[in-house]
Order: structure tokens, then sequence, then C-alpha cells
């Protein structure tokens, strides 16, 4: 990696990182790019002690994450697994009386954890559902973006126990 790297300003580890025993023989080296949204595989504090910069790729997945997390908060919700599971077996009708297939997730309170990127863009979904959306996260990255979004910073506990159970 030294040799491949000795000339280098910048570096874009592919699902690596760059060890600071490594860094610390890369004079030139500036920047570490990653490809991921986080930051887990990295020693940024090494690496900004040594002068180089850490930059992440934050955000770029936020939009099929939230759509992600949306489909599954339905598909529980629904019981879809359930009803599918039952059609598969050929007894799409089984059930259905107890499957809570008409409960709506309209007007329900959605408690999300985290509102970075992709808790927003989650919380951006959820506005078309008429929920009410309560977050928590401790830091405030972007100040004014919850009320902008409806959304309501509340204490994790609070959260928790206001938030859809069934």
């Amino acid at each position: 990696m030294i040799e491949a790297l000795k000339d280098a300003d910048a570096a874009i580890p592919w699902l690596a990182s760059i060890p600071l025993d490594v860094a610390e023989q890369l004079p030139k080296l500036k920047l570490v790019q990653l490809l991921a949204a986080g930051y887990d595989s990295v020693n940024v504090i090494g690496l900004g002690k040594l002068g180089i910069s850490v930059a992440n790729n934050g955000g770029s997945n936020a939009i099929s994450v939230s759509e992600h997390a949306m489909s599954l908060m339905l598909s529980v919700y629904r019981r879809m697994m359930e009803a599918w599971s039952n059609t598969i077996d050929g007894n799409w009708r089984d059930g259905v009386d107890q499957l809570p297939v008409r409960t709506e997730i309209n007007g329900k309170t959605v408690g999300i954890i985290g509102f970075g990127n992709i808790g927003r863009q989650v919380s951006r979904r959820l506005s078309g559902f008429d929920c009410e959306v309560l977050y928590h996260d401790p830091v405030e990255l972007m100040p004014g973006r919850d009320k902008e979004l409806g959304a309501q910073a509340v204490e994790l506990d609070h959260l928790l126990s206001c938030s859809v159970t069934s």
C-alpha cells in the first residue's frame, strides 16, 4: 500500500482504510475519500493529526435506505409476509379477517432514532402518511430542518414510549 500511494495526494480506498502506520509514511497524502457514508473503519483523529483530511460519501444512499425503511415499516405493520405466505399456500382468504389489512399507518406516531441524512429522508416520506414524527438525535446537524419536515425532537425515552408498537 505504501508503494502504491507514495506519490498520492489523495486516496480512495475500496472497502478499506489507510492505517495510521501506513499514512505516517505518506508525506504527500492530504485526503482520504471514503466511498461509504460513515467513518467506522477510519481513525479520523489520527489521520487529522497527520494533516490528512477524511471525507465520506454521506447522503449518497439516503433516499434508497429511507425508501427501504418505509417499505419495511409498511410490510411489518400491514403483515405483508403473512398475507404473502397465505397466498402462496393457496389459502389467500385464510386469516384475512385476522390480518390488519385495513389498518393504516395514517395518523400514527412514528419514532426515528437519528436525524441525519437518512432520518430526515424517512421523515420526508412519512409526511405523505400524515404521521406525527418524533425523533431523537443527540446532535442537531441542521437546525430548523425538523420544523421544515414536521418532525419534533424528543428525549429517547419519550420517543420509545410514544411510537407505534402495533
